[in-house]
């Protein structure tokens, strides 16, 4: 599985550019635990948009822990107990819109 590839075939997004944006992240993530670390904080909790990502700094290294939010947490939820995925209905949407747009271009 590969989320930053999959989001580029979905949206007009290319793959180079999320990787780009991917990288800043992970440059704030980094200034993040810099700063809280000459604070003397032992745990910084970053919102990452749908989920928060909590650093603890321990004695024997760093460990990580990913909570999902509330929307994040039903849909993994929706797709776990196989209820629906909210992916297929708007991919099959996006195919919709984009053979529809293709055919009013040809006429």
């Amino acid at each position: 599985m590969n989320l930053l590839k999959d989001l580029a075939n979905i949206t007009d997004i290319k793959e180079y550019n999320l990787q780009r944006l991917t990288d800043i992240i992970s440059k704030l993530i980094s200034h993040y635990t810099f700063c809280a670390r000459q604070e003397g904080l032992n745990c910084i909790d970053i919102d990452l948009g749908k989920a928060n990502l909590i650093i603890r700094f321990e004695d024997d290294g760093i460990s990580y822990k990913f909570v999902p939010g509330k929307d994040l947490n039903e849909a993994i939820k929706r797709a776990y107990n196989n209820k629906d995925t909210e992916l297929i209905d708007g991919t099959i949407k996006l195919i919709g819109q984009r053979i529809n747009k293709t055919y009013k271009e040809l006429l």
